[in-house]
């Protein structure tokens, strides 16, 4: 850790003092300009039109007359506009020297975020200056050569589009007719279970999802056809760069290279579709349960709304029936005490054996009763029946009277 923090100290003076180098030799040419422009204001000043230094300045910018001379006001306004050039020339150019510090610095720090030793690679400040410019002119055609591109690209593009705008309206169109089309079937259709219609934030929340996924599956062929054609272009590069000789060998391995990230980008691709299918099978199922869940629920609603009637009449019903409890309650007591004041008043009730002992007493009395009708009718009748022989038995006695003789001698 030490080491490497060493060698980031390093780096950094290194670059620092290349950086002052570039500085000092940047002020050594802008004295240089100065003295120069100075020589040529002198030079002009003693009316000498053969200075090269003021022919280079004023190319383009007046009338020359083919003799040589200059007039007093033309010479006036050449000189304040090469000041003029020359101070604003001297002001990009150091802003641009601040600008390339700063990138310096930017890119130190960054290789030595990611480790990388450049402390064999240091280049000394005159070699340091030389490879910075020819790496800023080879910059500025690069940058050139971009725009030129640029802007080829982009007359393409517009005649691209005025070719396949056409098209591209009539898919639009279509895509806006088919979302109406959707929004219709979902507005006349309705659930099997429930006969409930499908609100209109399901169907617009599924149009937007499915819109997203749209959007995700362009933007993945959009990329794909990027890739696609930087790896045709980069094989139209490597076929023309077969002919380098050694450097054959780089062009193979950067083909191959590509090779192998083309097809880790296909595979990722690849990768990318088949969660876009997941999630569209999700979403699809998750719009199947969520209905389903919606169905279950309204019918369990309903279920919820029946049972609470079907609770209220029987809380009703109850109300009833505790009314009437308290009144059986009520009589039951009142029972209760009508039986005490029966038990007070006739201890047999409640005895059983005393009950059991008065029925059969009774029964015996209505037996004994009925015996004592019957005999008095026997007796009554034995009574007639005496009274019948008694009188006989007098008439008999009277019969008898008038035989005194057979009496007395049979006293």
């Amino acid at each position: 850790m030490y080491e490497e923090e060493a060698k980031r100290r390093r780096n950094v003076e290194l670059q620092n003092q290349a950086a002052l180098a570039i500085q000092r030799q940047w002020r050594q040419y802008l004295q240089e300009r100065e003295d120069d422009h100075e020589r040529m204001k002198s030079i002009v000043l003693q009316m000498k039109p053969t200075s090269p230094e003021l022919e280079s300045a004023s190319t383009g910018s007046a009338a020359v007359s083919a003799a040589g001379t200059y007039s007093q006001s033309t010479q006036a306004a050449l000189l304040q506009e090469y000041d003029d050039l020359l101070s604003q020339r001297t002001a990009i150019l150091e802003r641009n020297l601040v600008c390339q510090h700063r990138i310096a610095c930017h890119f130190a720090e960054q290789r030595t975020r990611k480790g990388e030793d450049n402390t064999n690679n240091q280049l000394t400040p005159p070699e340091a200056e030389r490879q910075y410019w020819a790496l800023v002119r080879k910059l500025h055609e690069e940058k050139t050569r971009l725009l030129r591109k640029r802007q080829a690209a982009e007359e393409a593009l517009v005649h691209l589009r005025e070719r396949y705008q056409g098209a591209i309206d009539g898919v639009l169109a279509q895509e806006a007719e088919f979302r109406e089309f959707i929004k219709e079937i979902s507005q006349c259709a309705s659930f099997t279970h429930s006969n409930h219609r499908i609100p209109a934030e399901d169907v617009n929340s599924f149009l937007e999802i499915d819109e997203k996924q749209r959007g995700n599956i362009r933007k993945a062929r959009i990329r794909y056809l990027q890739l696609k054609n930087e790896a045709k272009r980069l094989r139209h590069l490597a076929s023309q760069g077969t002919g380098g000789g050694s450097s054959d060998g780089m062009y193979l391995i950067d083909l191959e290279q590509l090779k192998i990230e083309n097809a880790n980008l296909n595979e990722k691709i690849e990768e990318r579709n088949d969660d876009i299918a997941k999630l569209r099978r999700k979403v699809t199922t998750t719009v199947h349960v969520l209905t389903h869940m919606r169905e279950k629920l309204e019918f369990k609603r309903e279920e919820n709304a029946e049972l609470r009637f079907q609770v209220a009449a029987v809380e009703e019903e109850l109300s009833g029936v505790r009314d009437q409890l308290a009144q059986s309650k009520k009589r039951r007591d009142e029972f209760l005490n009508s039986n005490l004041r029966m038990r007070e008043k006739i201890p047999l009730v409640g005895s059983e054996n005393l009950l059991i002992d008065y029925e059969q007493r009774k029964a015996r009395i209505n037996e004994s009763r009925i015996r004592v009708v019957d005999l008095t009718n026997t007796h009554v009748e034995l009574v007639k029946q005496i009274k019948k022989y008694t009188s006989e038995v007098e008439q008999l006695l009277r019969e008898l009277s008038h035989y005194p003789t057979t009496s007395a001698t049979a006293h």
